[in-house]
């Protein structure tokens, strides 16, 4: 049986019901059931040309009443029967409006159709209207905190799309990051679901991030809410979800380069350090083996560490004109049992095995983590076991292991992740 980092379930899609309806969430296309229902909706610039007022045409609105709370850029906002019609200023091709309208309706309205207008007050461009219909699955997005990393995920009837971005962030950075796609289906189908997913527009800050490449670089703006939003457009301009990035205060600074002292082969991690936060100038090589930079800031870039070399090697970065060089541990960490499913009661063995560990001088740690505690439990360790490997437990090939076990409340496949635990 094959070894890996984490035994994964069949689909990658985990039910984040209880975190899409979040206060920071821009959901247009839910139903609600309130006297007073406050609704957001968004509309991107589509047409190529400024625009200088939008209308919005609404679905059955009968016996109830409309205020519209904010209108984004437009002074003016009036309400005309099913309409809401906004004017008295312009919006540049690919600029964005938000609205955000309290109704008394029963029933939340949803959008039928919508198009912007020239100055004249003329319809300019085409009349669109929303790509899912309500038959089809919602799309909706979750913020979540990773090695290293702060990841926005949008979950859609394609697959889902990942915002990668780094940690202790502040307005006025420059910064990048990367994309990731996961595309569901298989061959044609799969091929067509990938280009469906970078058909959609993402905007951070209301600026665009292009879908058709893997990385990005912006400068965010100065004034900035104590969040960077980020959110999801349908290819017609209409807001389909959107979340938020929380800025730090006060992140810590840095003169030098600062490595950590080991590195996980396929994971993310942070060097410190005086960056541009452009991550098309910067390059980082364990040994021969160069490491992807996957987001930078002014303070720090993050790169997933190659599988090989393990064991002590040289760091070797560039940044624009400066080069540094040092050195760190690079360990491979894999759990293996005898099958990756476990029934009602049973137990199973669990082996740790971290290679890479020659010539160790300080112990290294590593925690477990149960991505599926409803299936299966570590027996007597707690939650998220952390295991500690000392230099005195390396066999001679590098090599050091630990056992412990796992026993089901129920049946299916676990997923275990092994990974270097926090202050290494």
């Amino acid at each position: 049986m094959r070894q890996h980092p984490r035994f994964r379930l069949a689909s990658r899609f985990f039910p984040i019901s209880t975190a899409i309806f979040c206060a920071l969430t821009l959901l247009a296309l839910a139903p609600a059931a309130r006297a007073q229902n406050t609704v957001p909706f968004g509309f991107k610039n589509l047409e190529g040309q400024v625009a200088s007022g939008l209308r919005v045409e609404l679905g059955e609105v009968s016996g109830c009443t409309l205020q519209v709370l904010q209108s984004g850029a437009f002074p003016n906002a009036a309400v005309e029967r099913k309409a809401v019609v906004l004017s008295g200023a312009t919006v540049d091709r690919r600029g964005s409006v938000r609205i955000l309208l309290r109704t008394s309706c029963s029933r939340t309205p949803e959008v039928q159709e919508w198009w912007w207008l020239n100055a004249e007050g003329d319809r300019l461009g085409a009349k669109r209207r929303p790509r899912l219909g309500n038959n089809d699955p919602a799309i909706s997005s979750l913020f979540e905190e990773r090695t290293a990393l702060q990841v926005v995920s949008f979950l859609t009837p394609e697959g889902k799309l990942e915002v990668l971005m780094p940690t202790e962030l502040q307005a006025g950075d420059t910064l990048s990051g990367s994309l990731a796609f996961e595309a569901l289906g298989e061959g044609r189908q799969l091929s067509k679901n990938l280009g469906g997913l970078r058909s959609y527009s993402l905007e951070l800050s209301g600026q665009d991030v292009r879908l058709l490449r893997e990385t990005w670089t912006l400068t965010l703006p100065e004034n900035l809410p104590g969040i960077i939003e980020i959110s999801l457009w349908d290819v017609t301009g209409e807001l389909l979800a959107a979340n938020a990035v929380p800025l730090a205060e006060s992140p810590e600074v840095s003169d030098l380069f600062r490595i950590p002292r080991f590195t996980q082969g396929g994971q993310a991690f942070s060097i410190r350090g005086p960056f541009d936060g452009d991550l098309s100038n910067t390059s980082v090589a364990l040994g021969e083996a160069g490491a992807a930079v996957l987001a930078e800031s002014p303070r720090r870039a993050v790169v997933r560490a190659p599988s090989r070399p393990v064991g002590s090697v040289e760091i070797r970065i560039k940044e624009s004109e400066t080069t540094a060089v040092g050195e760190l541990r690079n360990i491979d960490v894999r759990v293996a049992a005898r099958q990756p499913t476990i029934t009602t009661g049973e137990r199973l063995d669990l082996n740790v095995e971290v290679s890479g560990l020659q010539g160790l001088e300080q112990p290294v740690r590593i925690e477990l983590v149960n991505h599926t505690l409803a299936l299966a439990h570590f027996l007597d360790a707690g939650l998220s076991p952390v295991l500690v490997f000392q230099p005195d437990q390396v066999n001679p090939n590098g090599t050091a292991n630990q056992s412990l076990q796992l026993e089901g409340n129920q049946g299916g496949t676990f997923d275990i992740e092994a990974r270097l635990a926090a202050g290494n």
